[in-house]
């Protein structure tokens, strides 16, 4: 399983979907999972939705993990045919200057540099300043906007910073960009090939979702089609084990844990959702009879929220539980997560899919 789960995150995380731009990894899962999956379908705004139908009755469950990943898209293309481009999601400003990046074109990629300020130009005023996305351009060394257009660059183009997904001295840790979310779109995309049908009680959806780092309204609009009894959300999550984070502010740790988020709030956008009780308490027993490693944390008070704050107020209201991947160094071209984390993650998810769960909470 972590072999496999290896090269399809570093497959996945190394395509180009920034937000609203999901389509080729879409098509990818797609194809990977057509021979698994009773039905597969690409709704318009972006969403993959893949059925896969148990042999008994039983429940509608929702799987879901994010394709996009937060980047850039390029805004202008000045005379002399350099680019300047805007920011698309919670991508970090403070690592711009001097990195390579990728332009996805219609003829291609484009490869270039997002310019640095010479250190011999600078006062030291100037020198303590950091460099913004406003103050940034990219050097695709076009001799002029006219080059630039026939190579295939235009106003719209994606970006991302050119980061490929690589092992650290202990090869269970990989570092490299969109591990947040095309990790978990691994796991589920594994879990799916793994499934045993005859062990499966109802409809399980499993739905990759677009445009969850600028809006978290992907989700909304699979839930409102789908109509499921209750919906799993997996992302990644900041982990607290670094000397910039306190642990009384984030205990999460990576190696070997799926964390169970009890609660999210995104203080920012007045998103929140909390864990519902009974798909908590059946994550805590299928990880207890199948001694899956867990850690619970209830993530309030920052600027932190996913799909399930998406999920739970859409359609007609939903049951949810968000079960995250940590990684450090979030947003940015060098996110850093563990393997062994991924195996839990998928082995809960394939746990969970043979234990219906009724969600209902009325007092008898």
């Amino acid at each position: 399983m972590k072999e496999d789960l290896r090269k399809l995150i570093t497959t996945l995380t190394g395509m180009i979907g920034v937000s609203g731009y999901e389509w080729e990894v879409a098509n990818y899962i797609a194809k990977e999972l057509k021979p698994y999956a009773d039905e597969i379908e690409l709704r318009p705004n972006g969403n993959l939705i893949v059925t896969v139908k148990g042999e008994k009755a039983g429940p509608k469950v929702l799987y879901g993990a994010h394709m996009d990943e937060v980047g850039y898209v390029i805004k202008t293309i000045g005379e002399d045919g350099f680019l300047y481009f805007g920011k698309v999601g919670g991508s970090s400003e403070n690592i711009l200057p001097g990195r390579k990046v990728l332009i996805q074109t219609e003829k291609g990629l484009i490869p270039g540099v997002i310019g640095t300020r010479s250190t011999h130009m600078l006062t030291e005023d100037e020198a303590k300043k950091m460099q913004s996305v406003k103050t940034s351009y990219v050097d695709i060394c076009a001799e002029s906007k006219k080059q630039a257009m026939e190579w295939g660059v235009t106003t719209g183009c994606q970006m991302v910073i050119e980061s490929p997904c690589t092992p650290l001295a202990n090869p269970d840790y990989m570092t490299g960009k969109a591990a947040d979310c095309r990790a978990l779109c691994a796991i589920l995309t594994d879990a799916v090939k793994r499934i045993d049908k005859s062990e499966l009680c109802g409809t399980h959806y499993f739905v990759f979702t677009a445009m969850e780092e600028v809006t978290t309204a992907g989700i909304k609009a699979a839930v409102t089609y789908l109509s499921p009894d209750y919906c799993y959300i997996f992302d990644t999550v900041p982990c607290g084990d670094v000397p910039d984070i306190r642990p009384i502010d984030n205990p999460l740790k990576l190696g070997g844990d799926a964390a169970l988020m009890l609660a999210q709030h995104n203080s920012r956008y007045t998103n929140y959702a909390i864990a519902h009780p009974k798909l908590l308490a059946a994550a805590r027993q299928a990880a207890k009879e199948n001694e899956i490693p867990v850690q619970e944390f209830a993530f309030v008070g920052a600027f932190y929220s996913n799909d399930g704050a998406g999920a739970i107020n859409a359609g007609i209201g939903n049951a949810v539980l968000s079960i995250a991947l940590t990684r450090r160094y979030s947003h940015s071209p060098t996110e850093v997560f563990c393997l062994n984390d991924c195996v839990a993650i998928e082995k809960l998810v394939l746990a969970l899919a043979k234990k219906p769960v009724d969600v209902n909470m009325l007092a008898e």
